[in-house]
């Protein structure tokens, strides 16, 4: 009787720890920020086995536009032209990329 409730409990915590490893890093989601650090399109949830980030796009050295997701990879600083680039803030707690890069 034992060795069934063990196999039970066991077989249990198996599926809850793949569960859990499956759901993986839940992000928030918006494709404009705006000033106020608040989504200005409908803010939707992301899933990853990455990180979350917050991504600014500046152009002459001004933020140009905010960005929140999912990503597989941090790369923290990419110069698209010799005007733009784009700078990340990456996490790996769910929900936090929340920073607020306006200030």
């Amino acid at each position: 009787m034992k060795t069934k409730v063990n196999k039970v409990l066991v077989f249990g915590f198996s599926m809850m720890l793949t569960l859990a490893a499956v759901a993986g890093l839940r992000c928030h989601s918006c494709q404009r920020v705006n000033g106020a650090n608040l989504c200005a399109v409908p803010q939707r949830q992301c899933q990853t086995d990455g990180f979350c980030y917050t991504r600014r796009l500046f152009r002459g050295g001004a933020i140009r536009r905010v960005y929140r997701g999912c990503s597989k990879i941090c790369r923290q600083l990419v110069n698209i032209k010799k005007s733009t680039r784009v700078s990340n803030f990456c996490c790996e707690e769910d929900f936090c990329n929340v920073h607020n890069v306006w200030v």
